[in-house]
């Protein structure tokens, strides 16, 4: 049980957090060609953090699958990128080659319970991540639902 609750104190010490959507992956620049610094004021001077709940990418998987044409070569694409970056320990924090950032997974505990909705899912996974670290966390997404879902989100954790 002790080492339950130390487990998370390195995960909860690195700066930078930013929790993209499913979206954030597929409909913008390659997320590791994307310069994460740019989002000003959000990220502290020095390194981002990417950190992808699986339910992610598991959306991402069945992109690639459900789909025809672009987005499903842009899934196939945006996978083959992270196994590149992940594939001796898809856990672990990796860098980024053509930017200050690193991306890791967030997986999910086996005793963890998924909310119904997946933009729900990785909303709370989101707070969680601020949560647990005690500093902001940025949620980045390409579609419009998202952000009015973390807005209702913030709204009524306050």
């Amino acid at each position: 049980m002790i080492a339950e609750v130390i487990a998370p104190k390195p995960f909860t010490e690195r700066p930078g957090r930013i929790v993209p959507d499913t979206s954030a992956f597929i409909e913008s620049v390659y997320f590791d060609e994307f310069s994460w610094q740019s989002l000003d004021g959000v990220i502290p001077a020095g390194l981002a953090r990417l950190i992808v709940p699986i339910l992610v990418i598991e959306e991402i998987d069945a992109l690639k699958r459900d789909h025809n044409g672009p987005v499903s070569g842009r899934a196939r694409s945006v996978l083959r990128r992270l196994w590149e970056l992940h594939a001796a320990d898809p856990a672990q924090s990796a860098a980024l080659p053509c930017s200050a950032a690193t991306v890791e997974l967030c997986l999910d505990d086996p005793w963890h319970v998924r909310r119904p909705v997946n933009n729900d899912e990785i909303i709370q996974r989101a707070v969680t991540i601020s949560e647990i670290a005690g500093r902001d966390t940025l949620l980045a997404a390409g579609d419009h639902s998202m952000p009015y879902r973390a807005g209702l989100a913030a709204s009524s954790r306050s």
